[in-house]
């Protein structure tokens, strides 16, 4: 990835203000290719596109690759740490006491936050078996954790059947995009200028604070005549 994208890739995936926005925008425009490429075979509905100027978008859904467009996320046991810690006033719901402002000052502290929180329940209340205690714990955060990856599954629904995606290449000399998408080298390629005015300012990026994954998209009229 060169250092645009990447830092490109850090604006859209922080907590992002409407100023940092119109930079990354800026940012985007300035490395668009003034022409990409889209490799097709003899067809009806391709040669449409080349003589009315125009190009297919697919749901996600439709794509050979199952994980195209489909988050996944895993974590470190920092981001585990600090996982705990902010659902450390949700803990109550599943029967263990509620934080106070000194139980959660000492947890935030710990290497161990989980086991701190553990330490002080035993602390204030003898009677806590903390072997049962830890139990309660790891039922509570699995619970959790099925209610996190039902959630990411409903987003990875909505990201696979809900958006449009049309994908070009750079480069009109791409041996394995001549086989596999121009019917082994029989079909024909289409080449879009990106950069006429019209066309240029269609390019939108939306609010990432509203719309976490919708952070780039295209106009309908962006692709009506290229």
């Amino acid at each position: 990835m060169e250092y645009w994208q990447d830092a490109l890739s850090k604006h859209l995936f922080s907590e992002t203000s409407q100023s940092d926005i119109q930079t990354v925008l800026k940012e985007k425009r300035a490395h668009i290719p003034k022409s990409l490429f889209k490799y097709r075979k003899f067809s009806e509905n391709n040669l449409k596109s080349l003589q009315n100027s125009t190009t297919w978008c697919a749901a996600a859904a439709t794509f050979n690759d199952p994980y195209d467009s489909s988050i996944t996320l895993s974590w470190s046991p920092q981001d585990l740490n600090d996982l705990f810690i902010k659902g450390l006033f949700l803990i109550p719901q599943f029967g263990l006491p509620e934080p106070d402002p000194e139980m959660v000052a000492r947890v935030k502290q710990a290497p161990d936050p989980e086991i701190e929180y553990l330490n002080i329940l035993c602390e204030r209340d003898p009677s806590q078996d903390f072997e049962q205690s830890q139990k309660m714990m790891k039922w509570a955060k699995g619970l959790l954790m099925e209610q996190f990856k039902k959630g990411v599954q409903i987003t990875n629904q909505k990201l696979k059947h809900e958006y449009q995606i049309s994908c070009f290449c750079e480069s009109l000399n791409s041996m394995p995009m001549w086989y596999h998408y121009a019917d082994k080298y029989s079909g024909f390629v289409i080449k879009y200028n990106f950069l006429e005015s019209d066309k240029y300012d269609s390019i939108r990026i939306c609010s990432v604070k509203k719309n976490a994954f919708n952070v780039i998209f295209y106009l309908t009229r962006f692709f009506a005549k290229i």
